[in-house]
């Protein structure tokens, strides 16, 4: 929500953002963060820094800016002594963004969302998921997630997907991102587009 807001490609009063997740346990977190924001609770959010770690300026500048659109900034709890050296910060989601959020359990790779076709997804995020599964799983989640995207709607992954002819599912672009100068420390991030 924070980058789509920074970017302006979404408007506040409009933005909703539904969770795909076959974990009950994340399912209920969403749920009761989202109980209490309709209380008129905020949720707050941890965002810890090791500097030994080397982040990139441009890392640092994202982790000291981000929530700042959707939030305010809040008391970080107190960092372990194990962890002494870790700057700690945190925002306070203002609750309006929290009633924004839906959790939905779903396994992508065997099932999809039902979506009337005029409130079908603008951009799908699945990073850090789709590696745990096999190409043809992998064909079975890109199948799903197209059913589920609007024509002229994106999927962003950091995962090189197998583009069948069948699907209307075609890579666009992507970028590569380092987080630090040290090796394997980054990731590439492939934005898939649904043709119409």
């Amino acid at each position: 929500m924070d980058s789509l807001l920074r970017l302006k490609v979404a408007r506040a009063e409009e933005l909703q953002v539904l969770t795909l997740d076959l974990s009950r346990r994340v399912n209920d977190h969403i749920e009761r963060s989202r109980r209490a924001a309709v209380q008129g609770r905020g949720y707050t959010i941890q965002l810890p820094r090791d500097p030994s770690r080397g982040w990139k300026s441009e890392l640092v500048v994202y982790w000291d800016r981000f929530g700042d659109q959707i939030g305010n900034a809040a008391k970080p709890v107190a960092v372990p002594a194990s962890l002494q050296g870790t700057i700690l910060r945190a925002v306070r989601v203002q609750p309006e963004f929290v009633r924004a959020m839906r959790a939905i359990d779903l396994n992508v790779v065997l099932q999809r969302e039902e979506v009337p076709a005029g409130a079908k997804f603008d951009l799908l995020i699945a990073t850090n998921i789709l590696v745990y599964y096999d190409t043809f799983e992998q064909s079975l989640a890109l199948t799903n997630i197209q059913s589920m995207l609007r024509p002229g709607g994106f999927l962003l992954t950091n995962n090189l997907l197998l583009e069948l002819p069948s699907l209307k599912m075609k890579s666009v672009d992507y970028v590569s991102v380092e987080y630090s100068s040290r090796e394997s420390d980054g990731d590439q991030i492939v934005w898939y587009r649904r043709e119409p």
